[in-house]
């Protein structure tokens, strides 16, 4: 792909080591402080797997209102793990604990808007971000739904753009450029500074 910067490795991905990338991307319509409205990242680790989903259907694109899609859940704690914590934001809390590499961006990718925290989302979907000098970066999410992009292997020039693709080919574009990168931050279950939710399949078309 022209002007991607693409970098991997064969294998379960591990911190300090880039994912390889088999798929294309995943993102929401809309994110965190825009920077528009600044100027005017198979159970493992601590995960419990359940056989079936179950419940009944609702409105909320067929699945149930707050349930974990997947039906896994990370168990670890604060167990250093690619895989952990899920839906939680990766870059504050690394900076809070002084703990973990460094993100250039980080965060999980849904099934659907309002899954909660610790619960694993969709895995091989490559999230893809555009920075300010058009330089392409893309990484796909893993066992946990996780995905992210480590600032020893990247240098993302905000304002960026992003968006993902999905294994069935469907894509979800985020509308309005980016200056930050912890996208769980405003990706959370009930969605703040007008993100609508989760990072999700469902808004993909």
């Amino acid at each position: 792909m022209a002007g991607a910067v693409l970098a991997g490795v064969v294998g379960e991905p591990q911190f300090g080591v880039p994912m390889r990338i088999t798929a294309l991307l995943v993102l929401l319509s809309t994110g965190c402080p825009t920077a528009k409205d600044t100027a005017a990242s198979e159970t493992g680790g601590g995960n419990d797997s359940a056989d079936d989903l179950g419940g009944e259907d609702t409105a909320n694109d067929g699945y149930d209102d707050g349930a974990c899609v997947s039906g896994e859940e990370w168990t670890g704690g604060n167990e250093e793990s690619p895989y952990m914590n899920p839906g939680e934001a990766c870059i504050a809390c690394h900076t809070k604990e002084r703990e973990g590499p460094s993100f250039a961006a980080a965060g999980t990718v849904y099934f659907n808007y309002d899954e909660p925290d610790d619960c694993n989302g969709v895995k091989t979907a490559t999230v893809r971000i555009t920075d300010a000098d058009g330089e392409v970066y893309e990484e796909e999410t893993n066992k946990a739904g996780n995905f992210y992009f480590l600032s020893s292997d990247y240098r993302i020039k905000t304002p960026y753009t992003a968006e993902v693709e999905f294994k069935d080919g469907k894509i979800a574009t985020m509308v309005d450029d980016q200056k930050t990168g912890d996208c769980n931050g405003c990706h959370t279950q009930s969605g703040k500074e007008d993100a609508p939710g989760r990072i999700a399949e469902s808004a993909a078309e």
